[in-house]
């Protein structure tokens, strides 16, 4: 489920690149909301506290 999410979050930067020093940015944010996003749902919040 986690590898879908990774692959529609992706899609986007190929067809909107604004600059080779920007092309990483919506990836390196998509990437930030799902792991963010699998700490609420799988991280017991005693355990938030090492990220």
């Amino acid at each position: 489920m986690l590898h879908q999410h990774i692959e529609i979050a992706w899609a986007p930067d190929h067809n909107n690149i604004v600059g080779n020093e920007r092309a990483d940015a919506p990836a390196q944010v998509a990437t930030e909301l799902i792991v963010g996003e699998y700490y609420k749902r799988y991280v017991p919040t005693e355990d938030r506290s090492c990220s």
